[in-house]
C-alpha cells in the first residue's frame, strides 16, 4: 500500500483546500508543486491519493458544514428573540375614535370604560375605542360635561389645548373652545388635579367639589376659586346661557354655537359692548332681548338662521 511522504501529504492537503475554497484557483499554484508531483514513483496509487483526497475535502466540509449550521441557527435565534421582543414593546394598535356635536346641537357618548361625556355644541372629542394600559386619556376641543368612571387603578385624563386635567371619578364640566384666552373647569364632584401638560404631574393642582379652576393660555398659569353657587350656570348640559364680562364678539360667537346661527356685526364701535348674562332659555330671542336691552344695540332677523346686530 502506497504510504505518501511529508511533502506528497502536503500536496493532498493543498489539493483539498483548492477544492474546498475554489477548485479553479488551483491552476495558478501548480508550478509550486512540479518538482514534488515528479518524484512521486511509479507505484504511485492514484486511487489511495483520491480517497485520502476526498476525506481530507469532506472532513473540512464536515466541519465548515457544521460551523455553518451553528451559525445558521444562532442566527435564527437571534432573530426570533428580537422579533419576540419587539413584538412584546410595541403597544397594541387601538382605533380612534372621534364624535362632534354640530352648532346648536348636544350630544352624549358612553365611553368603553362606562364614562359619559356630554358635548355642547360645535364641540369635538377624541377617544379610543378602548382603554388598555395603565391611564384612560381623551383629548377636548370645545365644551364637555364629563361623568367619570370610578377607576383608582386607572386614572383619567383629560388632554385640551395644553391644558391637562387627571381624575379617578368624578364630574366636571370643561369650557374650552379655541377663540377663548381662558380654559373654565367646574368641578361638581369628587377631586380632580389641573394643569399645564408640560409641566408634569407634580405642578398639577388639586381642586375640590364647588371649585372653579381658570386656566390662562396665553401664560400656562392656573387660578382656583371656590363657586358653588354659579355652578349650575357652568353646567353645558343645561339650556342656562351665561356670559361674565364678556365682550360682544364672544357673546355673538357663543350665541351662534349654542343656536346654530350665523351673527353678522355690522358696526365696529359696538365690538367693545361687554355683557353678563345668565339666562336659562332655549329660545335665541330672550338673549337677544337682554342684549338688547344692556347695550344701545339692534339685531335684525335677516333668514331663519342669520341675524345681523348694529
Amino acid at each position: 500500500m502506497w504510504h505518501p511522504n511529508l511533502n506528497q501529504k502536503k500536496i493532498i492537503e493543498h489539493l483539498a483546500d483548492c477544492i474546498d475554497i475554489d477548485i479553479e484557483r488551483m491552476s495558478g499554484d501548480e508550478t509550486v508543486y512540479t518538482d514534488e508531483i515528479e518524484t512521486i514513483s511509479e507505484d504511485f496509487d492514484k486511487e489511495a491519493v483520491l480517497e485520502r483526497l476526498m476525506i481530507s475535502v469532506n472532513s473540512k466540509r464536515s466541519v465548515w458544514r457544521r460551523k455553518l449550521i451553528g451559525v445558521a441557527a444562532a442566527l435564527a435565534l437571534l432573530i426570533v428573540g428580537a422579533s419576540i421582543v419587539w413584538m412584546r414593546s410595541q403597544p397594541d394598535t387601538i382605533a380612534l375614535q372621534q364624535i362632534y356635536a354640530e352648532k346648536g346641537e348636544r350630544m352624549t357618548v358612553l365611553l368603553a370604560d362606562g364614562t359619559r361625556v356630554t358635548l355642547n355644541a360645535d364641540s369635538r372629542l377624541i377617544y379610543p375605542e378602548r382603554f388598555d394600559g395603565q391611564i384612560r386619556r381623551v383629548k377636548l376641543v370645545g365644551e364637555a360635561f364629563f361623568e367619570v368612571a370610578h377607576d383608582q387603578a386607572h386614572p383619567f385624563y383629560v388632554d385640551t389645548y395644553n391644558m391637562e386635567i387627571k381624575v379617578t371619578g368624578t364630574q366636571f364640566n370643561v369650557a374650552s373652545y379655541p377663540e377663548y384666552h381662558q380654559i373654565t373647569t367646574t368641578l361638581f364632584e369628587g377631586s380632580v388635579l389641573i394643569g399645564d401638560s408640560a409641566l408634569g404631574e407634580k405642578a398639577m393642582l388639586p381642586m375640590t367639589q364647588g371649585d372653579v379652576a381658570v386656566y390662562e393660555k396665553g401664560t400656562g398659569k392656573v387660578q382656583i376659586t371656590h363657586d358653588a353657587a354659579t355652578m349650575q350656570a357652568r353646567d353645558c348640559r343645561s339650556h342656562v346661557f351665561t356670559a361674565s364680562n364678556e365682550k360682544l364678539m364672544t357673546v355673538v360667537r357663543r350665541i351662534e354655537r349654542q343656536f346654530g346661527v350665523s351673527i353678522s356685526v355690522r358696526n365696529k364701535a359696538i365690538l367693545d359692548y361687554t355683557y353678563t348674562i345668565a339666562c336659562d332659555t332655549k329660545d335665541i330671542h330672550a338673549i337677544i332681548d337682554i342684549m338688547e336691552t344692556i347695550t344701545p344695540v339692534r339685531f335684525t332677523k335677516i333668514t331663519t338662521d342669520r341675524y345681523e346686530v348694529r
